[in-house]
């Protein structure tokens, strides 16, 4: 599926009002093969059945793509100015307009967007799907084209007031202030990003993590949010709205604080870190209640276990855990075999590790900007180890 954003790309290229930054996104969207079948087909149909575009300078428009692309033949573009002719004079030119909005309805519905693995996306309320481009910036809109949130490099903001009432939101009188419309980012391995939600909640999301939250917060309703990975809030205060933070098994409730919650679905345990503020923690198929969640104060960890299902209490230094916030990978006395786990999603690499002994081998440490090979040669200085890098992969002997 071509989403939105990509055609509204090729439209503007077609005009030839695309930027050079829009062209760079173009062109590495184009860069996986599928995605190029489908813009050529694009063009195809676009000029055939679509006459809003004859004015464009098709051959501006086509050498600013070329310069880019290279490789990439637009087979139709020399062929519009003879179909714009016809399309201008002949009687059926309405339906033919109506034609290439169904044409085009069901090309992009049969043709499946291909997403890189190492691409920030957004999957919206309506099915859609948004790539996020760290060094770009982006304007999200919502089903009925108005602006719910900007994107400007790694911090995306979603624009609005703390909680919608039981009136329409300002911004969108569209808005049914009775259903909640949801978001959901996604930051692959390597890459780390900061969501300010609409109440101004701040979401510092470490990699390989997922979070899905409300564009807009409803009066009465909680500040709800649902976490699978790592990420450091900055909470709002908002007395009269809680905010939770729900992951698959444990819900931390706060009004207005600072904490990280860690939750990767391959780890054995949940782990809350309070930096300031006060949060409960409670299963999340349990209703809240004050006296018999587990309190938390500043400087303590709560840690779940998923098997056993048991919860520990233990005070901690805080920047051990939030550290990553200012991109250092910080390990505390912990096994080799929990650090690979941080390595892969930090440097967005995979480890093979066929040192068993090593394995169990504790280290303390930390880095911040050393390469995957700087931190496996500072392991090997207090633990004997061979290893190879051979593009993403690495191998530990």
């Amino acid at each position: 599926m071509m989403h939105s954003n990509i055609e509204q790309l090729v439209q503007k290229y077609l005009k030839g009002t695309a930027s050079n930054e829009e062209l760079q996104i173009l062109k590495e969207w184009i860069s996986v093969d599928t995605n190029k079948k489908t813009f050529q087909e694009y063009i195809e149909i676009q000029l055939l059945l679509d006459h809003k575009y004859e004015i464009y300078d098709v051959d501006d428009a086509h050498n600013k793509l070329m310069v880019l692309l290279e490789e990439v033949p637009v087979r139709s573009l020399k062929r519009k100015r003879k179909y714009t002719a016809l399309l201008k004079y002949a009687a059926v030119v309405m339906a033919l307009v109506s034609l290439s909005i169904l044409v085009k309805r069901e090309f992009f519905t049969s043709h499946e967007l291909q997403v890189s693995d190492d691409a920030i996306t957004i999957q919206m309320d309506n099915g859609n799907l948004e790539i996020i481009s760290p060094s770009g910036e982006k304007t999200i809109l919502d089903e009925n084209g108005q602006i719910v949130g900007k994107q400007s490099g790694t911090v995306l903001s979603y624009s609005g007031n703390a909680v919608v009432s039981n009136g329409a939101s300002n911004l969108n009188e569209n808005i049914n202030p009775e259903v909640l419309k949801y978001n959901e980012i996604s930051i692959p391995y390597g890459k780390t990003f900061q969501v300010v939600l609409s109440d101004g909640t701040i979401a510092h999301l470490n990699a390989g993590t997922s979070l899905k939250y409300p564009v807009k917060f409803l009066n009465g309703k909680h500040r709800k949010v649902f976490l699978e990975g790592e990420a450091y809030f900055e909470v709002a205060k908002d007395v009269k709205h809680p905010f939770i933070v729900s992951t698959n098994d444990i819900d931390v409730r706060a009004l207005g604080t600072a904490f990280n919650v860690t939750s990767y679905q391959e780890d054995q345990d949940i782990n809350t870190t309070l930096v300031e503020g006060s949060v409960g923690v409670y299963k999340s198929d349990a209703v809240f209640d004050l006296q018999a969640s587990l309190i938390l104060e500043p400087g303590q960890q709560a840690g779940w276990n998923k098997t056993s299902e048991n919860m520990s209490v233990e005070d901690v230094d805080t920047s051990i855990y939030t550290g990553w916030v200012e991109g250092k990978v910080i390990f505390n006395h912990m096994p080799f075999r929990e650090i690979i786990k941080k390595l892969e999603r930090h440097y967005n690499v995979s480890i093979q590790n066929n040192n068993e002994q090593l394995n169990n081998e504790t280290f303390t440490a930390t880095f911040d900007i050393e390469t995957i090979e700087d931190v496996l040669n500072a392991f090997g200085k207090n633990f004997k180890i061979d290893f190879s890098i051979e593009n993403d992969h690495v191998t530990i002997n």
